[in-house]
């Protein structure tokens, strides 16, 4: 069990650095259009989740989504799509519904949100999910072109530890280029997780992570 754990129990894993374009324009524009599928469909999903997560404003929800890491907890339903649980207190725990009824369309690396598990969805197509974002970088990239995908085509492992970074657009166009150009390379260090150490102090450990990810 959780209380039975040591801190001679570790998993040695990597922390990587996610960008992530918050309330960027393409889904915005795929969320309103399936607005009569949504909870509340007078308000963005973003501005929904922030009002029933207690926040103040969207500012306030982002920089909580993006100031914590989460860890990978597994993979599917497709390939690559990693589902992420944030690394901060029960109390603290962000969540949020699926749609009313699931849309027919979400933009290829959407970041999203559905029960306590962010994703990136590696492709376009069908979800369910809150969207928040989109990220620049893939998930997925089936003719391993990029330097990261050498191993496997699909990026996110089981154990890794992701820092959802907000970034501007300026950063996001940047990062495209690179993508385009196949020179793009995550941010990624090695890392020793011991989850008792985290379960005792989860502020200590997170700040420990963003340490080791950003020195």
């Amino acid at each position: 069990s959780a209380t039975a754990l040591t801190s001679d129990q570790v998993l040695r894993t990597r922390v990587v650095d996610v960008p992530v374009l918050y309330d960027d324009p393409w889904t915005r524009e795929t969320l309103m259009r399936f607005r009569d599928r949504h909870q509340d469909p007078e308000a963005t999903d973003l501005e929904y989740a922030a009002r029933i997560n207690g926040y103040e404003g969207v500012p306030q929800f982002i920089e909580a989504l993006a100031g914590a890491p989460w860890i990978v907890t597994m993979l599917g339903f497709v390939p690559g799509l990693p589902f992420c649980y944030q690394m901060v207190p029960r109390e603290r725990q962000i969540e949020a519904p699926k749609y009313v009824r699931p849309r027919t369309d979400t933009p290829e690396r959407t970041f999203g949100l559905g029960g306590a598990f962010a994703v990136v969805y590696p492709v376009r197509g069908a979800g369910g999910y809150q969207m928040f974002g989109i990220a620049p970088a893939p998930v997925l990239d089936i003719s391993q072109e990029f330097a990261d995908f050498q191993e496997s085509i699909v990026f996110p492992k089981a154990g890794d530890i992701f820092r959802y970074r907000s970034i501007d657009q300026n950063e996001f166009d940047r990062i495209r280029g690179e993508v385009e150009r196949g020179t793009f390379r995550y941010r990624i260090r090695p890392y020793e997780f011991r989850p008792a150490d985290f379960l005792n102090d989860p502020d200590a450990i997170t700040s420990e992570l963003l340490e080791v990810l950003y020195r």
